[in-house]
């Protein structure tokens, strides 16, 4: 089971593709993504996850 926030690695797993697909669907606008304040660290939404594996 995925939690709701979801790292770069779980969100490759999530989908079935690698990191770096993940950090140019980022970087593109692809796919959603945060980080929280005073962090380096790169968080996703499952449900962003969810939007755009359903097309939306």
């Amino acid at each position: 089971m995925f939690p709701e926030l979801m790292s770069t690695a779980d969100a490759a797993a999530w989908f079935g593709v690698s990191v770096s697909t993940i950090r140019k669907w980022i970087n593109n606008g692809t796919l959603k993504a945060f980080r929280p304040e005073g962090s380096k660290i790169i968080r996703i939404r499952k449900k962003d996850c969810e939007v755009l594996a359903n097309g939306a």
